[in-house]
């Protein structure tokens, strides 16, 4: 739990920061996408580390790592669709109030990106589990 707390504290501070201050505005794609996308590439590796090591059981290998960035980059295009569709529908300008946002969609992607990781990321045996009949 520290590990996926410390890197939502993370994840969001580095998004109210980029889009605050527009730090890739000049990247031709919208500000709520580049900066959730940097965002979430800071927090991710932070993320992978601890998980790996703090909750998975110290279980960091190639495969790990490209299974995990996998899930990773469906997480962000996920994260950032929604993020900005909800920019667009409920017309938030507020970098504060679009963090917010982005934090409660983040919060439930968590839930399905922890089993994933549970499942198939961070599995040893390499296979997906499946819950014995």
């Amino acid at each position: 739990m520290f590990s996926s707390c410390a890197a939502a504290v993370i994840d969001a501070s580095v998004f109210y920061f980029l889009h605050e201050f527009a730090v890739f505005r000049f990247i031709p794609i919208s500000l709520e996408v580049s900066s959730n996308f940097g965002a979430r590439v800071v927090s991710s590796i932070i993320n992978y580390f601890l998980n790996s090591k703090m909750v998975f059981g110290d279980k960091m290998s190639k495969k790990t790592l490209l299974r995990y960035y996998i899930l990773a980059i469906a997480v962000i295009v996920a994260s950032s669709g929604l993020v900005k569709l909800s920019k667009g529908l409920l017309g938030i300008e507020s970098s504060l109030l679009l963090t917010v946002i982005k934090v409660l969609i983040d919060t439930v992607l968590f839930f399905v990106t922890f089993r994933v990781q549970h499942k198939w990321v961070f599995n040893s045996k390499g296979k997906i589990e499946k819950k014995a009949k």
